[in-house]
């Protein structure tokens, strides 16, 4: 869902910038959409504890990833670029 997001935002000019920001909003988007995601991991009958545990034990770090580098990324474009927001 965050990438279709950060899809739509880039076709529709609202993620102009530079090349960092769009990467750090690539990486920052789809992150937050999981986390908010991750909440609903194991409401349906047909998961396990098992599963939803697996799940986490794969997905918590690979969110944690993406935050660390996209808001690195991030931090790179507003030095890189001059200025906050270009």
């Amino acid at each position: 869902m965050g990438l279709v997001l950060v899809g739509t935002l880039i076709a529709s000019g609202v993620a102009d910038g530079s090349v960092f920001h769009i990467a750090a909003q690539a990486l920052i988007v789809p992150t937050i959409a999981s986390f908010v995601i991750m909440n609903f991991t194991g409401a349906s009958t047909y998961t396990s504890l098992s599963g939803v545990l697996r799940e986490m034990h794969f997905a918590v770090p690979a969110q944690i990833a993406g935050a660390v580098i996209g808001l690195g990324l991030w931090l790179v474009g507003l030095f890189v670029t001059g200025g906050a927001g270009t």
